[in-house]
């Protein structure tokens, strides 16, 4: 259990680093194509998911403590899925919209 929660701290301390670098790297080069989709981003999240997979073996305890073994597998799926389109329709117009704010477009007072 010591292990787990010694991996998890390190992991997070990790992954704080890595966004504060990131922040400091876009401010300097705000045109760049879009991070998120890069091979090597994906394959950094891999790994990092395999760490969590990992550590979680490693403390011992059972799968439903870390939540995998599901109770209704349709219910998780249909969720995920009614989650998804949700997602899907509602954030394109978001993304829209604080386009046109940030670019001054927008006829809304500015807050602030």
């Amino acid at each position: 259990m010591l292990l787990f929660i010694i991996g998890a701290l390190a992991l997070l301390t990790f992954i704080a680093w890595a966004t504060f670098r990131t922040a400091q790297f876009l401010r300097t080069n705000p045109e760049l194509p879009n991070l998120l989709l890069l091979p090597g981003e994906n394959l950094i999240r891999f790994v990092l998911i395999l760490v969590c997979i990992t550590l979680a073996e490693l403390s011992g305890l059972p799968g439903a403590r870390f939540g995998w073994e599901p109770d209704d597998v349709l219910r998780d799926v249909s969720f995920g899925i009614g989650i998804g389109i949700l997602i899907a329709i509602v954030m394109p117009p978001l993304t829209r919209r604080a386009s046109w704010v940030s670019r001054g477009v927008s006829n809304l007072p500015c807050v602030g």
